[in-house]
């Protein structure tokens, strides 16, 4: 795994399935359901680290 620096953007994914790391329904609200998905590069599977 790499370092990241804050405010770097991301692809999250599951080495195993091949999935990206989602929101589910590109959901902007809090407590917004996580799922795996087919990686496909929209906004919903983009990723902001913070220190």
């Amino acid at each position: 795994m790499k370092s990241l620096k804050d405010g770097e953007i991301v692809d999250l994914w599951n080495s195993n399935s091949r999935h990206c790391l989602s929101v589910g329904a590109g959901s902007t609200a809090g407590r917004a359901g996580i799922i795996q998905w087919s990686c496909y590069g929209g906004a919903e599977q983009r990723w902001t680290s913070s220190a």
